[in-house]
């Protein structure tokens, strides 16, 4: 069941959520090929801890919405930094995407995240080209 895919700064890494194992695998992508490389484990989650939304911040780390908590992984896929809050989905907007917004069950909410800014989006096309 994968959920949550985000990719690196510049589209050559994915990561995605696999919710019925718990964990968060990472592999490599070729936009150009339309292919990706063989997965392995980046975070191995607590038992329950289904992970849900996904985002990639400045500094290379993912930002994963699990049940509870927001927790924030450095490159290496330990856990940097944890916020107890709720949310299915996470993405950071604003002026130069500093604010982490994140949308749970009573709507849609700014977590604060001081001195951390988000990655724009990498295009995405699985589309080969013709």
């Amino acid at each position: 069941m994968p959920g949550a895919i985000c990719f690196s700064a510049d589209g050559r890494r994915m990561f995605f959520a696999d919710a019925r194992a718990s964990r968060i695998m990472a592999c490599d992508y070729d936009a150009e090929a339309g292919g990706v490389g063989a997965p392995e484990v980046f975070a191995q989650l607590e038992a329950g801890r289904g992970p849900r939304g996904a985002a990639l911040d400045l500094d290379g780390c993912l930002w994963s919405a699990q049940a509870g908590q927001l927790l924030r992984y450095a490159p290496d896929g330990k856990v940097v930094q944890r916020i107890a809050h709720d949310c299915t989905s996470i993405a950071f907007g604003g002026a130069g995407l500093t604010q982490l917004a994140a949308v749970g069950a009573g709507g849609l909410f700014t977590v604060p995240v001081p001195g951390v800014a988000g990655q724009a989006d990498s295009p995405f096309d699985d589309l080969r080209p013709q």
